[in-house]
């Protein structure tokens, strides 16, 4: 299925991919951030 994919696409897909993960990490280092400022 992964063949079937342009390059194009794929690239955009990861580019989605990891602008996803970075926003994951973002709200974790802010979770992070004020269960420190509660500790």
């Amino acid at each position: 299925k992964l063949q079937e994919v342009a390059p194009k696409d794929q690239a955009g897909w990861m580019n989605t991919h990891a602008l996803d993960a970075i926003e994951r990490l973002k709200a974790d280092l802010t979770k992070a951030k004020v269960w420190a400022g509660l500790a």
